[in-house]
């Protein structure tokens, strides 16, 4: 059997080409290089031109936003009229690259770019030259497998304090709003106790952070800690503190306990959302989900919901998809530990709901995706050549190449996460049930003949959760084209299913 490799996204790595930059210098170099035009261009200017250098403190300047005469875009402000803003710098590994990544908080709430009227945006640098691609892709998938909300990323050409500093992503922040998150905001230092149960923005973080709080997993068995950063509210009275840590305590030890048949944490997180979010990190190969950049949130009344997405620059796969985000991070980098999600994964519950939601999403709604790719790559390329090839060089594939590879990629992504799934559901068949036992006898001819029940269909799976094509020639006699190797056969009689088997070819 032939095996076929396909480099689905970046690779994380600093290039050793790229020299280690001042932190305040705000530009690539002394050269005033201008913009292609292709896109619309973000002109910002600090007060004296003071440049960029603090995540924490906001630099106080002006812009203006130009669509470049682009149809349907509206331009906001002009050089002659620019309009206030503050500006930082902003991410975490994002931050340790030469061109850095910003948040900015306008002066007044303006409509950009076409998105809802803010205040509130992060420019994304997105120094790996597949990421913007990757993470618009993945963010489309997100608005088609129905996540509550998933933030507008555009791209831009920014000019900051008069000099070209290339391509980046504006983007909608991630908070509480009626037009993001749209929940009730609970204020910092409350001290209500009816109003404490809602109104939280929180974030399973990788990174250190003032507000956060560390919760014990697995306390049973080996116990780790995983980080919980508040982002909303900031600042925590001790009534909210010992609130948040009592829930995700409380969280933690139902998804952690012994009893798999009972999914009691249901009564606290939504099954639906959850499983919506979990399938566009799987599409994705997202390995940095449940780890770090995964939010979640909580209205008053209602349950935990997962979301929105943000930060998809870890999905990076290589090779033929086999393997699911988590085994693909152990495999890089197993010292990580991920927050819940292996867990939750071995409740019979929470997998028939991720199949539930799938079989709505899966084929129907990832129609399209190939003209919505081509026509982000097309966008970008000439902003992308500029940006790579000359303000911050480093080797890059053209938009066209990654376009190609994102294209071969999700469909068999989408196709080898289907089987998986299917796999998952053949495991899922209890052993106390009612349904026949089946046995299988290899044939002379290189058939297999089932015993045990009268099947009427038959289906057969690898380990990795592939599928594999089995025809039925006749009454409880089918023939496959199989390797040596480990096998599920799930077969169906017309009263339902039969118990699974496992057997080995060799």
């Amino acid at each position: 059997m032939k095996k076929i490799v396909l480099f689905f996204t970046m690779i994380l790595f600093i290039s050793s080409a790229v020299k280690a930059q001042d932190i305040t210098q705000p530009h690539p170099g002394d050269e005033n290089i201008p913009v292609t035009g292709t896109l619309p261009v973000l002109y910002i200017n600090t007060d004296d031109n003071i440049p960029i250098t603090q995540k924490e403190t906001y630099l106080s300047g002006t812009y203006w936003f130009d669509s470049m005469g682009l149809e349907g875009i509206e331009s906001v402000g002009s050089q002659e009229n620019p309009l206030p803003l503050e500006i930082r710098q902003r991410g975490n590994s994002s931050r340790q690259y030469p061109k850095k990544p910003y948040k900015i908080k306008l002066g007044k709430k303006a409509e950009i770019y076409g998105m809802p009227k803010q205040k509130h945006f992060a420019l994304l640098n997105h120094w790996t030259p597949n990421v913007g691609m990757l993470e618009m892709t993945g963010f489309e998938i997100g608005r088609r497998a129905g996540l509550a909300w998933t933030p507008n990323e555009k791209p831009v050409e920014v000019m900051l304090n008069g000099y070209n500093i290339g391509l980046y992503y504006l983007a909608e922040s991630v908070k509480i709003d009626s037009k993001r998150i749209n929940i009730y905001e609970q204020e910092d230092q409350n001290t209500d106790e009816s109003l404490v149960e809602g109104g939280w923005l929180l974030e399973i973080d990788n990174y250190p952070d003032p507000c956060q709080v560390k919760i014990v997993q697995d306390p049973e068995g080996e116990p780790f800690e995983i980080r919980f950063t508040y982002k909303t509210p900031e600042d925590l009275s001790e009534l909210q503190k010992e609130w948040l840590v009592n829930e995700l305590t409380t969280i933690s030890n139902m998804i952690y306990s012994e009893d798999k048949s009972d999914c009691t944490w249901f009564e606290k997180i939504d099954a639906d959302e959850l499983a919506r979010y979990y399938i566009v990190q799987e599409v994705c190969g997202n390995q940095d989900a449940f780890v770090g950049s995964t939010y979640l949130h909580k209205d008053l009344g209602e349950k935990w919901k997962f979301g929105p997405l943000w930060d998809l620059s870890w999905s990076s796969t290589r090779g033929d998809r086999g393997k699911t985000f988590v085994e693909m991070r152990h495999d890089l980098a197993p010292e990580f530990r991920f927050a819940w999600i292996e867990e939750m994964w071995k409740f019979p519950a929470f997998r028939d709901k991720v199949y539930e939601v799938w079989k709505t999403i899966y084929p129907d709604k990832f129609a399209g995706m190939d003209k919505f790719i081509t026509d982000a790559a097309n966008n970008i390329s000439t902003a992308y050549e500029l940006n790579y090839n000359t303000l911050w060089p480093q080797d890059h594939p053209t938009t066209a190449n990654v376009a190609d590879r994102l294209k071969q990629a999700i469909p068999q992504f989408t196709s080898w996460f289907n089987n998986y799934l299917s796999m998952s559901s053949v495991a899922d068949v209890q052993s106390d049930s009612d349904a026949p036992f089946i046995s299988l006898e290899n044939n002379a001819d290189g058939s297999f003949s089932i015993k045990g029940a009268e099947v009427t269909s038959v289906r057969l799976v690898d380990l990795k959760g592939r599928s594999i094509d089995v025809k039925l020639t006749a009454s409880n006699r089918f023939v496959a084209d199989v390797e040596a190797g480990l096998y599920i056969l799930a077969a169906t009689t017309a009263d339902g299913p039969c118990l699974p088997i496992k057997f080995v070819v060799r």
